[in-house]
């Protein structure tokens, strides 16, 4: 009897999760909206947000700043909220969005004391592709040689623009594209007088970017190497 109550259990839960699943609202992505500033400064702010339940997380960006993770993130129903926090004049400044979900669009109020009194504004942030814009870290090994690489890649429409640092140096991205879910670029250097060209080519997916890389020396034949980009949160 007991063996049977606890598959009866076991069976209702799961119906219970999946009917929740299914008509969960789709929260989880990059969301984007337009924030003028006291000054009449335009900013666009984003968030990256994913749901797990009921609890949101996340990172959210401001201007060119780094991301900043998300707090107290919460789906009830149709209704998302979270807070951000962040340092600004010496304190710490909270700032709460909370909006009801439809479709790509979360539509609510803002709430913050960045001006020291908390204010509310109106809210509609819309819900965008997923971009490679962003710092991405990875390592690469070159025989018994590994090294570490970094990106701040800047979308411009279809095109990739930034520099990729590793150890104390810099390197033009070139040639940098982005379509459908593809990013490709290319590195030039130069090592003891001869040329490196590095060309990468991988396929976005959320916070990584997973492909391949050939190192060209000089005249000889491209080296492919495995190349997986994770994005930075720092």
């Amino acid at each position: 009897m007991r063996t049977a109550s606890l598959t009866v259990l076991c069976f209702l839960s799961l119906s219970a999760l999946a009917a929740d699943s299914a008509d969960a609202p789709k929260v989880d992505g990059v969301w984007k909206w337009t924030f003028t500033m006291p000054d009449g400064y335009k900013v666009e702010p984003q968030v990256r947000l994913k749901r797990n339940g009921g609890t949101l997380t996340g990172s959210s960006r401001f201007r060119a700043g780094a991301p900043v993770p998300i707090q107290d993130g919460k789906v009830d129903g149709d209704t998302v909220t979270w807070n951000v926090v962040r340092e600004h004049d010496g304190r710490k400044v909270t700032t709460r969005y909370e909006g009801k979900l439809k479709g790509d669009s979360i539509k609510g109020t803002i709430s913050s004391d960045w001006a020291g009194e908390t204010r509310s504004y109106p809210w509609e942030a819309r819900r965008t592709s997923e971009s490679p814009e962003g710092r991405w870290t990875w390592d690469l090994a070159f025989g018994e040689f590994r090294s570490s690489y970094s990106v701040n890649l800047d979308v411009d429409g279809k095109k990739l623009k930034g520099k990729v640092r590793s150890r104390d140096r810099e390197y033009d991205v070139s040639d940098g594209k982005w379509e459908s879910g593809e990013v490709s670029f290319v590195v030039k250097r130069e090592r003891d007088g001869v040329d490196l060209v590095s060309t990468y080519r991988g396929r976005l997916d959320g916070d990584t970017i997973r492909g391949t890389v050939d190192t060209a020396f000089g005249d000889a034949e491209p080296r492919p190497a495995e190349w997986i980009a994770r994005r930075a949160e720092d």
